[in-house]
């Protein structure tokens, strides 16, 4: 897709791919993928299987609702299976279903990133190898329940990155997944970075503001993937209820020190959630 194309799309179509899909716009004349005016919403893009990367520079993907055609249907508005991709440039606004934009089976690089107003989770990396730089997620998760980068099964780098008024998580580290953040700025959110379930989140040089619930919470939500840990150095936090919080068994050292357990009630945590 060239520079300055703008394609528009009825609410009951998508882009399928099955291979790599180029985006090569540019900041004077970027690309943009959206709904067509009176409908608003269209189903969105899927690559699926393909044996080389796709690329996308300088874009514009609005208006997502998530794949479903003839009886398949998929969570993400923009979903990539076992296809690799780099991003750099990228703006997702108002993605209206489970995920803005889901990585399976993949590697990736995604600089640049903008995710903002969607109504549950940003990003979502299953069993997946990647990293997330200089990017940016804002107002997400307008039904509750939105995570800003949510990892299952996954090694995943983050650095340089923001998230501003996210309904439930900054970052949630699942299903013994791995994940490096560095300066990660963290402001408005219930919880600030969640590590769950066999997963290590190592996390420096960050600051976490108006946090409501804790900015560090290491548990276990699925018994059979055993406890969790955090490893954090040089974090900063300003009007946080709780800097950290270790359910038993799960481990949170900040500067080298471990921080006591405390008694977590995992269900009372995701009752008040839409998407767990």
């Amino acid at each position: 897709i060239p520079k300055g194309t703008k394609l528009k799309f009825s609410a009951d179509s998508a882009l399928i791919a099955k291979g790599p899909l180029v985006i090569q716009g540019t900041k004077e004349l970027p690309v943009t993928l959206t709904g067509l005016e009176k409908q608003k919403y269209w189903q969105g893009i899927v690559v699926l299987n393909s044996l080389n990367s796709s690329t996308w520079s300088h874009a514009n993907i609005e208006n997502t609702s998530g794949i479903n055609q003839n009886g398949w249907e998929l969570t993400g508005g923009v979903n990539f299976y076992e296809s690799d991709i780099k991003m750099n440039n990228v703006h997702f606004l108002g993605n209206h279903t489970e995920d803005a934009l889901n990585i399976v089976r993949s590697k990736f690089k995604l600089k640049n990133i903008i995710i903002e107003n969607t109504l549950s989770d940003a990003f979502d990396s299953d069993f997946s190898e990647g990293e997330v730089i200089t990017s940016f997620f804002k107002n997400i998760g307008s039904k509750g329940g939105g995570d800003g980068i949510d990892v299952s099964g996954s090694e995943v780098k983050v650095s340089k990155t923001q998230f501003l008024n996210i309904s439930d998580k900054a970052i949630s580290v699942g299903e013994k997944s791995n994940l490096e953040a560095n300066e990660i700025y963290i402001k408005t959110a219930d919880i600030g970075t969640a590590s769950k379930d066999g997963s290590t989140l190592f996390l420096s040089n960050s600051n976490f503001t108006e946090i409501k619930k804790a900015g560090l919470m290491a548990y276990i939500k699925k018994g059979e993937y055993g406890p969790a840990k955090i490893v954090a150095k040089n974090l900063k936090f300003q009007s946080t209820q709780f800097n950290a919080l270790a359910q038993k068994e799960n481990k949170i050292f900040i500067d080298g020190v471990e921080i006591p357990h405390t008694d977590i009630n995992v269900k009372e945590l995701y009752s008040s959630k839409d998407n767990l």
